[in-house]
């Protein structure tokens, strides 16, 4: 499958020759270029050559910024991620893949989590519960997911410019108890004492609804490009297009007026992990009076 950088680089050297109004039979004889050679381009399916590239940015007219950023998408397209290695090269489906890889482009990132944690700010022992518990599967395949999950969080901290990362996670979320009290404070304490180039932010379950039970990520990238991912249960569904990341943009403008700031979410979730330690639940139990 083609990384981020990949596909990006094919969308705009398509809508560059879109633009001009030329089919690609036109392009091919102008540049005496084999027509196979630019399909392959447009569809990621091959990096053009570096003279190739130039030769077409030249006859579409790309500003020297254009030209700039072709290049890099062209070198950086080569670059395989962490998953590509063992022992995950066998764990990773195409979709995965590809989140991973925006994670490790993107200058921005939103989240909005309303069921569970967000997965690279998982500690081990939440991971772990949650896998054995949501996917019912083996403790084998559960240590595996568990170390995708590590690994991301890795690849994250390990980027030389971090990325502005804000998750918006709701209420219930956090108070759903998962694999006991214990790794219950263990999570909320971890995520209270997140580094500075993440903001963490909660949706107060007596404010209006964010965006129901559905899950999503925006990536911003450079050149002012955005993907937005619609999370569902079975597939995730990417967007790219701006009438579909605008309807994301009015999502993400609605959590921030419905969570609370950083401060005030900072001191719930420290209050909450003295509830799960106190009570062994998230959710305690009112006496009942006769």
């Amino acid at each position: 499958m083609p990384t981020i950088n990949a596909r990006r680089l094919a969308q705009k050297l398509t809508k560059m020759r879109e633009r001009r109004g030329w089919t690609q039979r036109e392009v091919c004889a102008a540049l005496e270029m084999g027509s196979a050679s630019l399909t392959r381009y447009e569809r990621a399916e091959h990096q053009p050559k570096l003279r190739d590239l130039r030769l077409m940015l030249a006859h579409y007219g790309a500003t020297e910024e254009e030209r700039c950023l072709l290049e890099s998408l062209r070198l950086r397209a080569k670059v395989k991620g962490w998953w590509a290695a063992e022992p995950f090269s066998g764990d990773i489906s195409p979709n995965y893949e590809m989140y991973c890889s925006l994670e490790l482009d993107a200058e921005r990132i939103v989240k909005y989590s309303p069921v569970i944690v967000h997965g690279p700010l998982q500690t081990e022992s939440y991971a772990m519960s949650l896998e054995q518990g949501m996917s019912l599967v083996s403790e084998e395949v559960a240590a595996r997911r568990t170390a995708l999950r590590l690994e991301r969080w890795k690849a994250l901290e390990s980027r030389e410019v971090k990325p502005e990362l804000t998750v918006f996670v709701d209420e219930a979320a956090l108070r759903r108890t998962v694999g006991g009290p214990e790794v219950m404070v263990e999570q909320l304490h971890r995520l209270a004492a997140l580094p500075d180039w993440i903001t963490v932010r909660v949706c107060p379950m007596d404010r209006p609804v964010v965006s129901g039970m559905c899950t999503f990520t925006m990536f911003y990238l450079d050149a002012g490009d955005v993907v937005a991912i619609d999370e569902g249960t079975v597939a995730q569904t990417y967007y790219e297009e701006r009438i579909h990341v605008d309807g994301f943009r009015l999502r993400t403008r609605r959590a921030e007026d419905v969570a609370y700031d950083e401060a005030v979410s900072r001191e719930f979730i420290l209050d909450l992990a003295k509830v799960f330690g106190r009570y062994g639940s998230g959710v305690p139990q009112v006496k009942q009076v006769d």
